[in-house]
């Protein structure tokens, strides 16, 4: 996944490329678990969302464990509906799924403030159960969770 961030869009180091995408599953994890809602990513967590669409395979897996699958719906400029707290909103989600977001990704100290022009999720609703290596606990979830969370992070990090 970091490497098609990196080939994807020219001059992102390594480095930003991991946090882009650990931000992309902490995205696809909380909207898993956001029926009702539409979140966004930021312009930078959406290049990560890009990536992880690209392996299709892994996104299936990433959205079955989180409950439901994450529709991407792109839309044009012209329908595009920017709310000033559409960020916030995206950001609040993360936060009930478990996860701390990375300010500067989604645009709270760096020059890429905004979400991405476009892209959402669905609000198709389900009734998602995370596992516990998605959700955050503590406890690092059951072996079988470890197990996957050890196989979706090595293929992402390839």
């Amino acid at each position: 996944m970091v490497h098609l961030v990196q080939r994807d869009n020219d001059g992102v180091e390594e480095a930003l490329a991991v946090r882009i995408v650990d931000e992309a599953l902490k995205f696809v994890a909380a909207a898993t678990r956001a029926t009702g809602r539409r979140l966004r990513p930021s312009k930078l967590v959406e290049l990560g969302w890009h990536a992880l669409i690209l392996r299709t395979a892994v996104y299936r897996e990433l959205c079955t464990a989180g409950g439901r699958f994450v529709d991407h719906r792109p839309e044009g400029p012209d329908t595009l509906r920017r709310h000033a707290d559409t960020l916030t909103h995206t950001m609040d989600a993360i936060r009930e799924a478990g996860y701390e977001p990375d300010q500067y990704l989604w645009g709270r100290s760096s020059g890429h403030l905004g979400f991405a022009p476009g892209c959402e999720t669905s609000r198709r609703a389900s009734t998602p159960r995370l596992p516990a290596w998605i959700r955050g606990d503590s406890d690092g979830g059951s072996r079988n969770g470890r197990a996957s969370e050890r196989r979706v992070r090595r293929v992402l990090l390839a």
